[in-house]
């Protein structure tokens, strides 16, 4: 029987499903790519998911919970999970850093990449994709600290491009 924190990442993972297929038809269309007929474990801490598709037919996804002996082809910790948001790591870094592990083909790889920066790129403007980021960051146990800002109020710090962008582009505000 799965415990509550799987049946909680179940169901935000059929959320952010529901929101990519309602909100976001590229990231969608990302998400079939990466996903369509396989199955993928994903492991967040020690919470394994199921997530598997079929694409016969339309495009559904079933998520459900892994056994303890399921190998992830994704693992990452929630701390991970909140300094990306949060904005304190850059998704490279933590790859680079191997507090992601990822093992899938280099297509799906550079796919869940587009899907993943289109995620968090998308949070900032998405008032569902926000509201599930802020449900994770109060709800999922963590040391990290549960304060994060909507990227629209964060200041990139990392890389010597960002220093050629004028502070008043960075600086702008969106609208929801």
């Amino acid at each position: 029987m799965p415990n509550m924190y799987t049946e909680k990442m179940i169901g935000w993972l059929y959320r952010l499903v529901d929101i990519l297929h309602y909100h976001n038809q590229y990231a969608w269309k990302l998400l079939q790519q990466v996903t369509g007929n396989k199955t993928t474990i994903i492991q967040i801490d020690s919470c394994k998911i199921s997530l598997k598709s079929v694409a016969d037919n339309g495009y559904k996804v079933l998520i459900t919970e892994a056994g303890d002996s399921a190998i992830p082809n994704f693992r990452v910790s929630a701390e991970t999970l909140h300094r990306i948001v949060s904005g304190n790591v850059l998704l490279d870094t933590a790859i680079v850093k191997q507090d992601i592990y990822i093992c899938a083909p280099f297509e799906d790889l550079v796919a869940l990449y587009r899907l993943t920066t289109c995620l968090l790129a998308e949070g900032a403007l998405n008032s569902h994709l926000r509201k599930l980021w802020s449900e994770f960051d109060k709800e999922w146990p963590t040391d990290f600290p549960s304060f994060m800002l909507p990227l629209e109020y964060q200041k990139p710090f990392h890389g010597y491009l960002i220093h050629t962008i004028p502070e008043r582009v960075l600086l702008i505000k969106t609208n929801e």
